[in-house]
């Protein structure tokens, strides 16, 4: 990663830092409450926003509590 020089300048740093606050003070969740947590919420909303891809945002949710549930579903076999 060193080698590829890639820079992003998010305009969000203090929205960020408020959130790393607020999850540094409670225990993690489950994946699927995690999600639909309001910090996780924020967090998907910057970085989705930024990179212009703020329509995906529910697919990829969607996506990502479907592969949680697979693997979960598997390793319980």
């Amino acid at each position: 990663m060193k080698a590829l020089p890639i820079g992003f300048s998010f305009d969000f740093a203090d929205e960020a830092k408020a959130v790393f606050n607020r999850l540094k003070r409670r225990a993690p969740l489950p994946l699927a409450q995690e999600i639909c947590t309001d910090e996780h919420s924020a967090i998907d909303q910057m970085i989705f926003g930024y990179f212009g891809f703020s329509e995906l945002l529910n697919d990829t949710r969607e996506q990502l509590l479907n592969q949680v549930a697979f693997r979960n579903r598997r390793s319980s076999l």
